[in-house]
């Protein structure tokens, strides 16, 4: 039986940055989108992990539906590091689709990793890994406001708390040793 906490925020937010600045024994983190790619490549949809938002809904489902099952067979401590939508071109894809999410039955907390919108934008454009969409304030503004929303929704429905950490430049240690308070106090 596992044990998850699900870190989640608008891409260029810091929540993989944070989450890999803070590794705790016997706590494994997974990412959504790596187990996605792992699926598409056997598929042969995809071999690049910023094109997973382009695949139609088939192919979506197609990998979405064997990662988290994936995930669900895990045990011990698990973070997990996703998306609760992906934006593509005005598209918004959930990324924890209910009937997915609910495979994992312990699901500890939430953890949304925030940051003002001007700094997100900044970030996405120094991000020379990834293959990011064009974008601007008002595009982040509307991923923040889903995000929030499908957290609320999800922290009311399983009865589990959401946490936000505010990953302002400047204060990604701060950052982190919030994060590490949280999984501390959560998976105690």
């Amino acid at each position: 039986m596992a044990n998850f906490v699900i870190v989640t925020g608008s891409p260029g937010a810091g929540k993989t940055t944070i989450v890999s600045g803070a590794k705790f024994n016997g706590c494994k983190i997974i990412n959504i989108g790596t187990l996605m790619l792992e699926e598409a490549k056997k598929l042969g949809y995809t071999d690049d992990r910023d094109k997973i938002r382009y695949m139609n809904g088939v192919q979506l489902d197609r990998t979405r539906t064997p990662a988290f099952s994936k995930l669900a067979s895990f045990k011990g401590n698990i973070v997990v590091d996703t998306h609760n939508f992906v934006e593509e071109r005005g598209r918004f894809i959930p990324g924890l689709p209910e009937k997915l999410l609910s495979k994992l039955h312990t699901i500890k907390a939430f953890i949304y990793v925030d940051a003002p919108e001007l700094e997100i934008l900044e970030r996405r454009k120094k991000d020379r890994g990834r293959h990011r969409e064009v974008e601007d304030e008002e595009i982040i503004k509307s991923q923040r406001t889903l995000n929030l929303s499908v957290l609320s929704y999800y922290s009311s429905k399983l009865n589990v708390p959401v946490y936000i950490i505010e990953n302002k430049n400047g204060e990604l240690k701060a950052s982190i040793k919030r994060y590490r308070a949280i999984i501390k106090e959560v998976f105690a």
